[in-house]
C-alpha cells in the first residue's frame, strides 16, 4: 500500500469526529501530517438557511426548560429540518415533497393533537397544510411552522427569532 496524503481524502470525510485519519485505520496506512484537534463548536453561518424561523423556534424550545419528551421530539424535528438544509442547498426545488411532509408530521406530533383542536383558529395555516398532499413553498412553510411553535410554546415571535 501507498501513503495516503491528506490532499487525497474527501473533505467531508476529513472534517468527520471519530473517523481516519483522526483515529486511523491501521498501520499499513499513514497520513502526512498531523490532525488539528476536533472543534467543540461546527460553524454552519455557510449554509444556506431554509427554514430560518422555524430553526430558530425548534432551538429555543430545545434549550428552554420544557419536558424530556418535548425536547426529544423538538430534535427529531431539529434532525428533519438539518435534512432539507442538507437537500436545499443544490436550490429549493430539490427538496423532496415526502421529507417536508415528514416535517409536517413531526411539528404535529410535537404540538400535539389534542392542542391542535383546542386551538384550531390559531392553527387554521397549520390545520390546512397537513390536510394538503403537495407542500407550500420552503418561505410559506418556515412562516407557517414557526408561528405554530411559536404559540403553542409560547416563544418569541417567529420575526423576532429570525
Amino acid at each position: 500500500m501507498f501513503p495516503v496524503s491528506w490532499t487525497h481524502l474527501p473533505s467531508w470525510l476529513a472534517a468527520l469526529p471519530g473517523t481516519w485519519p483522526h483515529r486511523g485505520v491501521g498501520p499499513w496506512l499513514s497520513v502526512s501530517r498531523p490532525m488539528a484537534p476536533w472543534p467543540e463548536v461546527i460553524p454552519v453561518a455557510g449554509l444556506p438557511v431554509a427554514a430560518p424561523m422555524t430553526l430558530s423556534a425548534v432551538d429555543e424550545l430545545c434549550r428552554s426548560a420544557c419536558r424530556p419528551d418535548t425536547r426529544r421530539q423538538a430534535a427529531d424535528l431539529m434532525l428533519a429540518l438539518a435534512a432539507v438544509e442538507c437537500h436545499a442547498t443544490f436550490g429549493p426545488a430539490c427538496v423532496p415533497p415526502a421529507l417536508l411532509r415528514d416535517v409536517v408530521i413531526i411539528t404535529a406530533g410535537l404540538a400535539g393533537r389534542r392542542w391542535l383542536e383546542a386551538n384550531a383558529d390559531g392553527a387554521a395555516d397549520f390545520t390546512a397544510l397537513a390536510a394538503t398532499r403537495q407542500p407550500p413553498p420552503l418561505p410559506e412553510l418556515d412562516r407557517i411552522l414557526a408561528g405554530l411553535l411559536s404559540d403553542r410554546f409560547r416563544l418569541l415571535a417567529p420575526a423576532a427569532a429570525a
